[in-house]
């Protein structure tokens, strides 16, 4: 004799939520995940957020800009895009507890309609498409003021932009710290025509004076604002350095020196061995560049680099240099800067002197 047992089928998610049994927020996310992808994401395995620098660790450029270069460079990847004055600085606050870095931006002189926002542009276009994100961040200003500016670029024209304030409630900007999340989803995005993502936070001004600052920026693939991605300094300065790199010390802002014979500082100089002239020397990068960046040059107060002296034996001290225009820097390579030496006569017995290489969407 054959004796079959059968049971009734039964809705996990439904029988966990009868039982109330406590399985805090980040339970009921991976319950509420419909992927392995998204569980995957959840748990943290691998790295999740999107916006590198979110935490305003790493500041290449300097830590106080006053005032900022309007649509420059303040924290690494932190674009400022406004038309405003605004002084840009490095600050640190407490935010559940812990004590972060965060980035402030102090509009001094603004007109009515003007908008002063934090920019980052995203290199991986393609990995948005059809698929859901999260942003979180936290804010704070000297005023209420609403987030009115605030918006996702997918491309150029406008014609695929998620509107953050007036489409996802982002809501007011207020004196006390305050979490934001949004949630959205995205598309094909087969009309669209850009080659990155643009995400800009901020406001449209009311013409007064105001102070808006920001901490711990994330954007993450998922329906769930995680906690902060905290990665090492070294690594969020390796990502940084794709995009912009210097040969300055860390702590060192990039500067010319003060005189015609002097360098702003010492520390850090890049140094090449005989240089033939006409010929190049080439200085390696840390990070190879996304692409062939842009070189500046740092030297004495003209920007000129320095030469140990012509000749045909080696000079007797590394200090006994001069400046001469003709001492180029350039890169046709992802990978270097090239120093050209154009100063005419006997070879020179070493090049020195300071650059950057910015590679910026």
């Amino acid at each position: 004799m054959t004796v079959k047992f059968t049971r009734p089928s039964i809705n996990i998610r439904e029988t966990l939520d009868q039982l109330n049994k406590p399985s805090g927020i980040a339970g009921n996310a991976m319950l509420a995940a419909d992927t392995p992808q998204e569980q995957f994401n959840l748990i943290g395995a691998g790295r999740k957020n999107l916006i590198i620098n979110g935490g305003f660790d790493v500041w290449q450029r300097g830590t106080s800009f006053t005032p900022a270069q309007v649509y420059g460079y303040s924290a690494d990847r932190a674009r400022l895009s406004s038309g405003s004055t605004v002084n840009i600085t490095k600050e640190s606050a407490t935010i559940e507890g812990n004590v972060v870095n965060t980035l402030k931006h102090s509009i001094t002189s603004t007109s009515v309609g003007w908008d002063t926002r934090y920019d980052q542009r995203i290199e991986e276009f393609d990995y948005f498409k059809n698929k859901t994100f999260t942003l979180s961040f936290w804010v704070k200003s000297s005023r209420t003021h609403a987030l009115s500016s605030s918006q996702i670029y997918f491309g150029g024209g406008g014609i695929n932009t998620l509107d953050l304030y007036a489409d996802y409630n982002m809501g007011d900007v207020t004196p006390t710290w305050t979490k934001k999340v949004i949630t959205f989803s995205v598309g094909d995005l087969s009309t669209a025509t850009g080659t990155y993502v643009d995400l800009v936070i901020g406001i449209t001004s009311d013409g007064a004076a105001i102070d808006i600052e920001y901490a711990q920026m994330q954007l993450e693939i998922g329906k769930v604002a995680t906690p902060f991605e905290h990665r090492s300094f070294s690594e969020e300065l390796a990502l940084c350095q794709r995009y912009y790199e210097k040969s300055f010390n860390y702590d060192d802002a990039p500067a010319n020196g003060s005189s015609a014979t002097t360098f702003s500082t010492n520390a850090g100089r890049d140094f090449c061995d005989v240089a033939i002239w006409a010929k190049h020397s080439t200085i390696n990068f840390n990070v190879e560049k996304r692409i062939n960046p842009s070189i500046t040059r740092y030297g004495n107060s003209s920007g000129y680099w320095g030469y140990l002296s012509v000749g045909t034996a080696a000079p007797a001290s590394d200090s006994a240099y001069a400046f001469h225009q003709n001492l180029l820097a350039s890169s046709s390579s992802k990978k270097s800067v090239s120093a050209n030496n154009q100063v005419s006569g006997q070879p020179l017995w070493g090049i020195i002197g300071h650059w950057t290489a910015d590679a910026e969407l």
